[in-house]
């Protein structure tokens, strides 16, 4: 803002010469028409600054500090949803790899395979033991031999049942 301020200014009366050498005094002056003239000097007034440029300046500052702020933390998280997105390809890659892996220990041919290292024999290759009960504190164990046309032998077979039937016999008489 600019204000006017009108100076009054009257020309000095005690001028000792004027020009060619002639003195002027105030007997000499009062002759003389003098007059007065005004200038105008434009003055800049100052004026605090108003109140609301302050503090919307201050708004503006803290706002532009908050989107700072929050642009770092969305930075920050963003470089934890990567970190954590390879850890979770990694862990679907082991996945992967541990039921591959299940798939092939669960297969037969591999549980055969690891039977045989720790000693196992199938079945079928083992003399077959049946075990007989005599009495309250007896019993016979039976073994089968192999033959190659039948799975047990028929004279086994035949003396367990005699024994057996004998022992039912004999319970019965008692």
């Amino acid at each position: 803002m600019t204000a006017e301020k009108h100076i009054l200014v009257k020309k000095n009366t005690d001028v000792p010469s004027v020009g060619g050498g002639i003195s002027l005094t105030k007997e000499n002056l009062k002759g003389l028409k003098i007059k007065e003239k005004t200038f105008t000097k434009t003055v800049k007034s100052k004026t605090p600054m108003p109140v609301g440029t302050i503090f919307m300046a201050v708004i503006c500052t803290l706002l532009l500090m908050f989107i700072v702020f929050v642009g770092v933390q969305v930075s920050d998280y963003s470089s934890q949803v990567s970190d954590l997105s390879r850890e979770l390809k990694g862990l679907i890659e082991k996945e992967e790899a541990l039921n591959f892996e299940l798939s092939q220990k669960n297969d037969l041919n591999y549980i055969e395979q690891q039977a045989q290292a720790m000693g196992m024999v199938k079945e079928d290759k083992l003399p077959k033991k049946y075990v007989a009960i005599a009495g309250d504190d007896a019993s016979q164990v039976l073994i089968a031999e192999k033959e190659e046309d039948a799975g047990y032998s028929l004279s086994g077979i035949l003396s367990a049942l005699g024994e057996t039937f004998g022992e039912i016999l004999e319970y019965i008489k008692d």
